[in-house]
């Protein structure tokens, strides 16, 4: 890890110096090494079955099939083509069954509506009927009460009087006269006293004629009525049965409209079959292709896992091992003149800046070599962390994120990196809320420690929520040549625990 001291550079009138130290490797512990032979023993073990799960991977790829995808997927295309045109038929067909119930509905509701208006107009016709009998019924009843005989009734009953009495009498007295027994005056005389008696006779039975009269009217009156009654019991039939065959008719049509529904439903459901048997044999041969691959799939799976430990061992020996023989500390002392002319003025961010990880935010000075940074749909490795001292630092700030950081350091804007000092109000950075306006963009007026990270990938990371670059290879070289050219340089190192909290420096000859 190379740190670079910056504050230490300008101003004094001497030259440059650097001295470093290469970090030395720990010796492992006889306990260290024999746990390392016993994992090593193991694993050489388990690499044969590796090995032979690697065969017989390769030999279950011998029973896998590929089945003929275009033909069957052509094949289900003229399928599909006659299920959707026999369901355009069936739905003409409910289309027009469903427009013929409709009109026989609406004809044998009007015929039900027809038949209610014939009753209702033959009940009033009734009505009137019975109101007229009741009527007449009451002017004879009242002419009765009031002493009248009916004159058809009187008429008659005297005439049938009369009658009875001339065909009796009347005939005895005319064979009399004829016989000369009496004379003509007595038998006018004979024949007028029969009609006074006659008249006699109808007054003495007026009261009984009264009453019969009576009677009889009555019994007209309910011989109307019954007929009346009569005529509309055999109406109301006649009712009941229009409106019974109406609604059989109905319901027959109604009955046929939906078997039609029924059988189009049948017909639907054995189209939605038969396209579910078309598509049958492209899912039973994905089907039986993944169950054909699967044991290869298997086998290469448990040979991974069996060769995981070894990977796993040796990533772990080259972080724990190699790693620490990396950090190498570097320590740049100038006389005269500035550092990089300009070219960098630092590409960093203060300690306790909160870098964006798959576990969540992580200080920048807290990195080690491996560490892993969010970037855009990707996950970089964290080749270094860089300490690179004292530097003037600039606050840069958005709707939602801040962060403190240098003025040569790069942000990502929608034209691509861009430095700090570069930006302007109001320009939209990349941000992890998306891109956002920035709201200020100036410097603190204070010199803080500041630290960089190189990344692998695009070497892009969240700093604070704001998408910055890491330093790279060109801008370490650039360093590298400035250090060089100052000439008279001796190199220095420092041990550093994890922490950073203890350090130690001695010389060496170049």
């Amino acid at each position: 890890m190379f740190i670079f001291d910056l504050q230490l550079f300008g101003g004094g009138g001497k030259k440059s110096k650097v001295s470093s130290i290469d970090a030395k490797l720990p010796t492992a512990s006889a306990e260290e090494k024999e746990l390392l032979k016993g994992q090593i023993g193991w694993i050489n073990g388990t690499n044969q079955s590796a090995n032979t799960l690697q065969g017989m991977g390769d030999a279950a790829l011998g029973n896998v099939i590929t089945p003929a995808y275009k033909d069957m997927f052509n094949q289900y295309l003229g399928t599909n083509q006659n299920n959707q045109n026999a369901i355009g038929a069936l739905q003409n067909q409910v289309s027009t069954a469903g427009a013929q119930n409709l009109t026989d509905n609406t004809k044998y509701a009007n015929q039900l509506a027809a038949s209610v208006d014939n009753m209702n107009n033959t009940a009033s016709q009734l009505a009137n009927e019975y109101s007229g009998a009741l009527l007449q019924n009451q002017n004879a009843m009242n002419a009765i009460t009031s002493g009248q005989l009916p004159t058809a009734y009187q008429e008659a009953r005297q005439k049938a009087l009369n009658n009875d009495l001339e065909s009796t009498l009347g005939s005895a007295v005319s064979g009399l006269a004829s016989r000369g027994i009496i004379n003509s005056s007595q038998a006018d005389s004979a024949i007028n006293n029969i009609s006074k008696n006659a008249s006699n006779t109808l007054a003495a039975q007026y009261a009984q004629d009264l009453n019969q009269a009576a009677g009889l009217n009555t019994q007209a009156l309910n011989n109307n009525l019954s007929g009346i009654g009569a005529k509309m019991g055999l109406w109301g039939n006649t009712y009941n049965n229009q409106q019974n065959g109406i609604v059989n008719q109905a319901n027959l049509m109604n009955q046929g409209y939906t078997n039609q529904m029924s059988n189009a439903g049948t017909a639907a459901g054995l189209v939605g079959q038969r396209e579910g048997l078309a598509q049958n044999p492209i899912n039973t041969g994905a089907t039986t292709q993944e169950a054909a691959i699967q044991p290869a799939k298997d086998y290469y799976s448990m040979a991974q896992l069996n060769n995981s430990d070894q990977e796993d061992l040796l990533n772990r020996y080259m972080t724990l091992r190699y790693g620490l023989a990396s950090p190498v500390q570097t320590t740049v002392r100038q006389g005269s003149g500035g550092f990089f002319g300009g070219f960098m003025k630092g590409f960093c961010f203060v300690a306790g800046t909160e870098i964006a990880t798959p576990e969540g935010g992580k200080a920048i000075e807290t990195f080690n070599t491996g560490d892993t940074v969010i970037s855009i749909d990707a996950v970089n490795d964290v080749i270094e962390m860089h300490d690179m001292g004292e530097q003037e630092t600039f606050i840069l700030a958005t709707t939602d994120c801040e962060v403190t950081t240098t003025a040569s350091e790069k942000v990502l804007t929608v034209d691509g990196l861009k430095l700090v000092e570069m930006l302007e109000i109001d320009e939209p950075i990349m941000t992890v809320h998306g891109y956002q306006a920035v709201t200020r963009c100036e410097p603190t007026g204070k010199t803080e420690h500041v630290f960089e990270l190189q990344c692998t990938g695009d070497n892009l990371f969240y700093a604070n929520g704001i998408m910055a670059e890491g330093i790279n290879e060109d801008e370490l070289q650039a360093i590298k040549d400035e250090l060089d050219a100052t000439g008279d340089v001796e190199k220095t190192t420092k041990k550093t625990s994890k922490k950073g909290s203890k350090k130690n420096t001695e010389k060496v000859e170049e």
